[in-house]
């Protein structure tokens, strides 16, 4: 009911406005009623923006590390933001005992190169994650094992479709086809990960439906910016965080040479990675980081129906949203892909993102550290870890 609630400002009131009233059986059971069907539900419910608390929660408040009651095998007992996290095993948990009795997260700060020297000195076991330009410095360290996977995280340099010169799907259209997406792959990210295609499902999601590859074409660009307008190209401005990190920099700074080629000239603009999460849905031109999600639909759902809560470019398209509705209504995922596919299709055609590639996802650990899996969506399973 409180991700739903008039005036919420969750996600979830996008993820989950099928859901038109709850039903409790008893208790340990509900029967949640929709409006019309949705296959992602068991995942979404499983999403991080769905977690667990305490009926009491919104009486003793919305501060959960002053109420720390959930659900897990262990307990928070110190909280301090930018410092650290202490965990404390229950020994009455009602699962699988949590190997670790104890555990800290250390808050090192932005700089990866501050976490790597904390693992090669011993100060910590795992690293939350590192980038490429990280991996040499890795591979040097003989106390240090590397972690990967692949992963449906992505950048999205997406544009306001209802901003000017955006607003004109040959502008959008200039930008996209300008874009060499296995330069910034190669030149900024090193090769390590696949290529993307401009809509924002990976083949990595079951439901990924399979289309003809979009080709680089710049000579059309060109005509598209002249037809629009700007036969002497056109003057845009990218803003950016780097809130994964400084590759984000350097895919910007390959496609700025990539649409140069066009007549496109590009201004970057760095802000703090906290300042760009106030901004990520506002400005005209943006590069956001969307993080792993285990079906292609509930991407699509999130970020590009019309009105959804995360939907940064303002794309609205009603035979989008009824293709959404349809795909939604159908459990089998391969089945599910032919509905994608047109989704996709339409989500590409309307240029509403240049989205180059799907990185490979990086960490670090000692070698003393047993049982940690590198998640693709960023989960931590640390009750199954333990340290030789």
């Amino acid at each position: 009911a409180r991700w739903l609630a008039a005036g919420s400002k969750s996600v979830n009131r996008t993820a989950l406005a099928a859901i038109s009233r709850f039903e409790a059986v008893d208790d340990q059971r509900f029967v949640l009623h929709l409006s019309r069907p949705v296959c992602s539900l068991p995942e979404q419910l499983a999403s991080a923006t769905c977690a667990i608390v305490h009926r009491d929660f919104e009486r003793l408040g919305d501060k959960w590390s002053s109420n720390p009651i959930g659900t897990g095998p262990y307990r928070l007992t110190s909280f301090e933001v930018g410092r650290q996290a202490s965990l404390e095993r229950r020994e009455d948990y009602w699962g699988r005992p949590a190997r670790l009795r104890h555990i800290d997260f250390i808050d090192l700060g932005p700089d990866v190169t501050t976490h790597v020297a904390a693992l090669a000195a011993g100060q910590v076991d795992i690293l939350y994650r590192i980038g490429v330009a990280e991996l040499d410095l890795i591979a040097r360290l003989p106390n240090a094992r590397l972690l990967e996977h692949a992963s449906a995280t992505t950048l999205c340099i997406r544009m306001k479709i209802e901003t000017p010169p955006f607003a004109d799907i040959r502008v959008r259209r200039a930008v996209q086809l300008s874009a060499d997406n296995a330069a910034m792959l190669r030149l900024a990210h090193r090769g390590h990960g696949s290529l993307a295609d401009h809509h924002h499902v990976s083949a990595l999601q079951p439901d990924f439906g399979r289309l003809p590859t979009q080709a680089r074409d710049v000579a059309s660009a060109r005509a598209l910016l002249a037809e629009a307008g700007y036969p002497d190209g056109i003057d845009l401005e990218l803003v950016l965080g780097n809130t994964t990190g400084r590759w984000e920099q350097d895919v910007a700074q390959v496609l700025q040479q990539n649409l140069a080629e066009a007549g496109i000239r590009l201004a970057l603009k760095v802000v703090p990675a906290t300042e760009y999460w106030s901004v990520w849905d506002k400005v005209p031109f943006g590069m956001t980081s969307w993080g792993h999600r285990p079906l292609g639909i509930m991407t699509l759902d999130l970020g590009y129906r019309s009105g959804s809560s995360w939907n940064e470019s303002g794309f609205a398209d009603a035979d989008f949203d009824a293709l959404l509705d349809t795909a939604m209504g159908i459990l089998d995922p391969v089945m599910r892909g032919a509905v994608m596919a047109k989704a996709q299709a339409q989500l590409r055609d309307a240029a509403v993102m240049v989205q180059p590639f799907w990185p490979q996802m990086f960490t670090a650990v000692s070698p003393r550290v047993r049982g940690h899996v590198l998640h693709p969506a960023d989960d931590f399973r640390l009750d199954r870890v333990w340290l030789t």
